[in-house]
């Protein structure tokens, strides 16, 4: 966890000459929609090390956002992205899913604001039946954990305008977990309200997000695509797993200026 917030701080950090130098860039208002709403699917490798596997699935993405104020600089934007891993080595799945409530200030192409974040994680793995530290290759997957949280963050970034028809962006997300909403594991001892005693948690998440856009149509249609990361911890009783989803995507975006 140490080193996930050390590595934020140090992208975060490297990311501001660049953002402060694209205050004197490309910037057009005009290119920014008062509503919008898009929808997308990606490529993702999944590398985990609670199931101590690594696959590849597809994800879906999809929200909505509107902008207002002066210059359409204030903005507030839903974004929902989930994903089914099945892990052949040994039978394992992973079901994740993200909501992103962002509170956004914009100034030209550079934007900052506020993450409110709600996760849902749903495990299935083979049990360690000898207790060798590794899970059992040759037995079916059980279900495991289910564990739904909530948390805060920050995120920034920068939209540079390149032509009239095309941007390249960078967005970063880092996230910090507040309140396990549910938590579950099968087979453990349960308090009276249902909930594990286990302590199990979605740690902290950080995103980096990084690609362009090609404007489709002259008012109100665009194509994005780029490359994700996200890396996250999975906490069960104190010890903590490193998860890592990659993914390629491409989306459209259909956007009105009022």
């Amino acid at each position: 966890m140490k080193l996930l917030a050390k590595k934020s701080v140090l992208l975060l950090a490297a990311l501001m000459p660049c953002l402060l130098f694209a205050q004197h860039g490309w910037a057009d208002d005009q290119n920014t929609p008062s509503f919008f709403f898009n929808v997308g699917g990606g490529y993702a490798v999944y590398k985990s090390e609670m199931v101590q596997s690594n696959d590849t699935s597809t994800s879906v993405n999809y929200g909505f956002g509107v902008y207002g104020g002066n210059d359409k600089s204030v903005g507030m934007l839903l974004q929902r992205e989930q994903g089914t891993y099945t892990f052949a080595l040994n039978g394992s799945s992973i079901i994740t899913a993200n909501q992103d409530v962002h509170l956004r200030y914009r100034y030209g192409p550079v934007y900052l604001g506020l993450v409110i974040n709600s996760s849902q994680l749903e495990v299935s793995a083979p049990p360690d039946a000898d207790g060798d530290g590794f899970l059992d290759q040759n037995t079916d997957a059980e279900k495991y954990m289910k564990v739904s949280n909530t948390g805060m963050g920050i995120n920034l970034g920068t939209n540079i305008q390149v032509t009239r028809a095309a941007s390249v962006y960078i967005d970063i997300s880092s996230v910090t977990t507040s309140l396990v909403q549910q938590s579950y594991i099968e087979n453990a001892e349960t308090t009276a309200n249902g909930y594990t005693e286990a302590e199990i948690a979605i740690g902290p998440r950080l995103d980096i997000d990084f690609g362009g856009s090609i404007a489709l149509t002259k008012n109100w249609l665009t194509m994005n695509f780029g490359f994700k990361q996200s890396t996250m911890a999975v906490i069960v009783d104190s010890t903590s797993y490193a998860e890592q989803i990659s993914s390629t995507y491409l989306g459209l975006r259909a956007g009105w200026s009022f």
